[in-house]
This record gives C-alpha cells, structure tokens and sequence, in this order.
C-alpha cells in the first residue's frame, strides 16, 4: 500500500513538473530576420516577449532598468521604439515647457520616450484632470508639437 502510495506521488510530481516546462516558442517572433535585428540593436535585452501587430512584429523587453517596445517589419527593418521613462528623466527643456504650459497642474499619468526611422525621438505625457485626458507631444527642444485628446 505504501509502495502504491509513493509511485502515486512520484507519478503525479513528475507530471506536475513536466506541465511547468518553460515553452521559449511564446519567447521567439519565428521570424528569424527580425529576430537577429532585434538582437544586435538590444542585446542585454531581458523578459523579451513577442507579438504581432498588423505587418509589424513587436517586441516588448526590458533594457536596464526600462520597459521598452520595438516594432520591426518582417524583414528585420527597425520602425519605431517606444521607451517608458520617468518625468525626471524628460530632457530640461521639456519638463519646462510642460510645466509652464496650461495643463502645469494636470496629473501626470504617464511619460514616452519615442525613438521613430523616420521622424527622429520626440516626448509623449499623457495627463488627466477629472474625467479629460490629453497625450502631449513634445520635441527633445521643449516644442509642443501636438495635443491629443484621449477618449
């Protein structure tokens, strides 16, 4: 009895152990180019995850001590990243700019870093007040180049 009751347990940890194998496939793009590209732009990349988006695969991961987004055609070209920043870190221009602006006031709800191909780096905060959000964009030179009203 006690024979069956050990090779119960051995029997069930083994497959409880095996259900908890860690799949990498969730971890690969299965696009080969893109994923070399995406290598050898970031490679101290961790917590890499993968999806695609339309024509474009994306690549959520951490650099550092930031979460990152980059997006990348299916041949390896490299469009856009998206960085997760704090206001602290916005270049002084910015953070002047904002804070003399109307919204000064405004809860800050989030900070981007955008890095686009074709379009250069530029700042997007998203603010709120009350029930009224707004994404505001800004040049790393402090110029608000667009207000977006979030819905």
């Amino acid at each position: 009895m006690k024979v069956n009751y050990f090779i119960s347990l051995l029997v069930f940890g083994i497959l409880v152990f095996t259900g908890c194998d860690n799949d990498d496939d969730a971890t690969r793009s299965g696009n080969q180019m893109v994923e070399s590209a995406f290598e050898a732009m970031y490679p101290d990349a961790t917590r890499v995850s993968w999806e695609k988006e339309g024509q474009y695969y994306v690549v959520d991961f951490w650099s550092g001590n930031m979460e990152k987004e980059a997006w990348f055609d299916s041949n390896g070209a490299w469009y856009q990243t998206e960085s997760d920043i704090l206001f602290a870190a916005l270049p002084e221009a910015v953070k002047t700019a904002f804070l003399s602006g109307d919204y000064k006031d405004w809860r800050i709800d989030d900070v981007d870093l955008f890095e686009r191909k074709d379009t250069g780096t530029f700042y997007v905060l998203d603010v709120e007040k009350g029930n009224q959000e707004y994404d505001f964009h800004y040049s790393p030179d402090g110029t608000l180049t667009g207000e977006i009203i979030d819905l």
